[in-house]
């Protein structure tokens, strides 16, 4: 298909603003919102990742992909999508990376001062046994026998969340938690939503990595084996 013909389509789709779906400026793919990334142009011509597709003006769409969105950073299809000048952030992987993170972290706070979630291994499991879990969270450098026991007692796959256990304990003032358990309902499904948005962004191999050098340096406790 022809850039122009896939620009004229994307433009359809900006406008029909009932519509749930979206097409990537990049791929030409289309698929549901809520597994793409947004962007707009803000007056001053600068273009903006906006996270929980709120923001007013025209969107620009774009897969929450990695290497897609480093594709479209290298080829200023951005510009091509808004038929102006862009001015593009030169670390915008590392922004919408960072966006992703603090969002996706927030959601689990607000789930857990909602009484809707509740962090560690002995919780996990209770939750599940009394079926109150919507959604298990294993973080994404925990060892692969901790990964096995979350499984174990549940029948549903848990979502191996490109967060570490750091981050996932900090919500709650924890030097750690591998585990975070989530009641069903719209935190699990909003949770389980930006985990992957995120998993697309934010690669697990690189969040395992920088758990392997924080344990190297003594600042911290290496899960994964």
């Amino acid at each position: 298909m022809l850039a122009a013909d896939l620009r004229s389509e994307a433009r359809d789709d900006f406008e029909d603003v009932t519509s749930p779906r979206r097409r990537c400026i990049v791929t030409g793919a289309v698929t549901e919102r809520d597994a793409l990334l947004r962007f707009v142009v803000d007056p001053e011509h600068r273009l903006v990742v906006d996270i929980e597709q709120r923001l007013p003006g025209r969107g620009i769409w774009l897969s929450a992909d990695r290497e897609t969105l480093m594709k479209a950073c290298a080829k200023n299809v951005f510009a091509k999508a808004a038929r102006a000048g862009v001015i593009v952030p030169r670390e915008l992987v590392e922004q919408v990376e960072a966006r992703l993170i603090r969002h996706c972290l927030n959601m689990i706070g607000l789930a857990r001062r909602a009484g809707q979630a509740a962090f560690g291994f002995e919780k996990a499991r209770d939750w599940f046994r009394s079926g109150r879990t919507g959604l298990l969270l294993i973080a994404a450098d925990a060892s692969a026998n901790a990964r096995a026991k979350g499984r174990a007692f549940t029948d549903a796959e848990p979502l191996v969340v490109p967060l570490t256990a750091s981050e996932l304990g900090g919500v709650a003032g924890r030097e750690r938690s591998v585990y975070v358990v989530i009641a069903p309902g719209g935190f699990a499904r909003c949770i389980r939503r930006e985990g992957l948005r995120l998993a697309g962004i934010r690669r697990t191999a690189d969040v395992q990595e920088a758990a392997r050098e924080t344990a190297s340096r003594g600042n911290g406790v290496l899960l994964q084996t």
